[in-house]
């Protein structure tokens, strides 16, 4: 199953994503990028490649974002640093590599950060 659906960009005040635990084949759809009321997103083991988006930054409003077990790789984008109102994110099992951008670190209200098993 191909997770892609070009339309999804025009669900402007879509707030809420749940689609893990499916067996999708290819990468995060760009299109996530542009939900800008998105504040929860989870693509958890769907069997996603690929790099992380940089266009997740834009996702201001992001609480919670969960992408682990999946097959991304790359480094953490240094967008990440602009989702100011996350609280949770997991990258966990996938295959992040380099070095994590300071600035990730300095959200503030994050309270819970997984990158285990890189």
């Amino acid at each position: 199953m191909v997770l892609f659906c070009p339309e999804l960009g025009f669900l402007k005040q879509l707030e809420h994503v749940e689609i893990g635990y499916q067996n999708f084949t290819g990468v995060v759809p760009a299109e996530f990028s542009s939900l800008s009321n998105l504040n929860y997103l989870d693509i958890s083991l769907a069997n996603l490649s690929g790099n992380l988006p940089v266009g997740l930054g834009n996702l201001t409003n992001l609480e919670t974002l969960l992408l682990f077990k999946n097959h991304l790789y790359g480094t953490i984008p240094s967008s990440f640093a602009r989702l100011t109102s996350l609280k949770s994110l997991d990258l966990s099992d996938n295959h992040i590599s380099g070095t994590i951008p300071r600035r990730v670190f300095r959200i503030q209200g994050a309270y819970s950060v997984e990158f285990d098993e890189q």
